[in-house]
């Protein structure tokens, strides 16, 4: 057995006891649909593992998705909303050089990249090493739900290309 913080070692009979006797079986769903039985003891720490196990089991999305995670035992709930943003792409010059040069993200002069959005702005930057967009946008909207407000990002390698390799000479959307 695993010695966890809830388990305690029985001196007197020298043997491992689970003192875990009220772990109970938990059903977790992911958008209403069931995906998996979990043991734990309260609502909160089933919920800790179901979303773990979520992300630990789903690949990195194009643009940031969103997954409502429940579980229920018996009248006991817990539900969470976890967010699961793409990962960010490599750079072939080892590190992103994120810029917002105004020729190519627009916006005004004065802060580039930055276009008004509802109650937010969507905010875009170019790498100018690899030539990657990044859009982050701070009122975007959860397609299956509608909800607004929350935060979004995307990746979209190769998507402007330099010319003279090491200056900003000249930029052209592929």
């Amino acid at each position: 057995m695993t010695n966890r913080p809830n388990d305690t070692l029985d001196t007197d009979t020298d043997t491992d006891t689970d003192t875990d006797t009220d772990t109970l079986e938990w059903r977790v769903t992911v958008d209403g649909e069931y995906v998996d039985t979990i043991t734990a003891e309260t609502a909160a720490e089933a919920l800790d593992e179901a979303v773990s196990d979520l992300l630990s089991t789903m690949d990195p999305p194009a643009k940031t998705e969103w997954y409502d995670v429940r579980v229920e035992c018996g009248r006991a709930s817990g539900e969470q909303v976890v967010a699961l943003d793409p990962e960010e792409p490599a750079c072939t010059d080892g590190e992103h050089a994120w810029e917002a040069p105004f020729g190519i993200v627009g916006g005004l002069r004065e802060n580039p990249g930055v276009h008004g959005h509802g109650g937010g702005v969507v905010i875009t930057t170019v790498c100018l090493a690899c030539g990657t967009r990044r859009t982050v946008d701070t009122w975007a909207t959860r397609p299956d739900t509608g909800e607004q407000g929350l935060t979004s990002t995307k990746y979209e390698p190769g998507w402007v290309g330099i010319v003279s390799a090491g200056e900003c000479v000249e930029w052209h959307p592929l």
